[in-house]
């Protein structure tokens, strides 16, 4: 990986905004999965899988919203979600542009007349 990409990752990650205890109850949550469905057939849930203590609290489930602070992504939330089962293994990219954002790519004439910017 270029050097330049690297160090721009580097400073997406740097710039995720630490969560409080406010943010972690609106924000966050987790859980383990329970007796389910997977493609057509029943499935046992984490804690009644072989080898692992029926009362395990370990979290097979993540899902999140992170916020990055820096000027190009102020105000865009990230989603993120993760777990052992899933119904699909899937990345996924959506965005929606709004107006009134602290940068405007298209800074023509033209594009300021329509309000985007």
């Amino acid at each position: 990986m270029r050097p330049a990409v690297r160090n721009e990752k580097l400073k997406v990650l740097q710039s995720v905004r630490p969560y409080d205890l406010g943010m972690v109850a609106t924000s966050w949550c987790a859980g383990n999965m329970g007796l389910g469905w997977s493609t057509a057939k029943s499935v046992p849930g984490y804690r009644q899988e072989p080898g692992v203590n029926p009362h395990s609290r370990t979290e097979t489930f993540v899902a999140m919203e992170l916020l990055i602070d820096n000027w190009r992504w102020a105000g865009v939330p990230f989603y993120l979600r993760t777990g052992k089962r899933l119904a699909k293994r899937s990345t996924e990219v959506r965005n929606s542009i709004q107006t009134g954002a602290a940068h405007c790519v298209f800074a023509s004439a033209w594009w300021k007349t329509t309000g985007w910017c």
